[in-house]
């Protein structure tokens, strides 16, 4: 007779290569998407890219079977990577096709009871006209000077001094998000 004791090691199935597919198909779109919106306008669209992030990370390991190996791999290129994609991205094509302005400072309201202060500006640019930014406090403007801000509607603007990005970081993650791909096809096929 068998025991109904629940064991402790249970067999999993490898996901099937389909769903496995369809998975990394939908997060890299995820992903894409998320990283546009965010750029235009921000906020929750970078939780978006990082839940699409999740799903490519998790086709990735589905698509290799069992291979655990791929778990830290996948996980920091998988989730990690398209993150530092959307804000590089976002820095990237405000420094390529934005131009820079010296916007003069409206109102600048802190908010210093919160978890995270920070400050919301009202500025005026010569050619982007009205420009609401949030700030963190640690990263706020300098009192009576005009602000610097790159500027590319509809993307929201950025300081200019904050703005550096490295392009070979911008083109190795998806590079790497490719190769991660072809690597867990790999490891299945053995």
């Amino acid at each position: 007779m068998r025991s109904l004791r629940p064991t402790l090691i249970m067999k999993a199935t490898p996901m099937s290569k389909k769903k496995a597919w369809l998975m990394i198909g939908g997060g890299l779109l995820g992903v894409v998407v998320g990283t546009g919106l965010s750029m235009v306008v921000g906020g929750w669209f970078y939780l978006a890219t990082i839940a699409a992030a999740v799903v490519f990370f998790l086709g990735v390991t589905g698509l290799a079977g069992h291979g655990l190996v791929l778990m830290v791999p996948a996980f920091v290129i998988g989730v990690i990577g398209p993150t530092l994609f959307a804000v590089l991205g976002h820095q990237a094509v405000l420094r390529q096709f934005g131009h820079e302005e010296t916007c003069q400072v409206n109102q600048a309201d802190a908010h210093l009871d919160v978890k995270r202060p920070y400050v919301d500006y009202v500025m005026s640019c010569p050619e982007a006209g009205r420009v609401e930014m949030r700030l963190p406090f640690s990263s706020r403007l300098p009192e009576n000077e005009p602000a610097r801000l790159l500027t590319r509607p509809p993307l929201n603007p950025l300081v200019a001094s904050e703005v550096s990005y490295n392009g070979r970081l911008l083109l190795g993650i998806p590079v790497a998000m490719v190769a991660l791909v072809l690597v867990a096809a790999a490891v299945r096929r053995k």
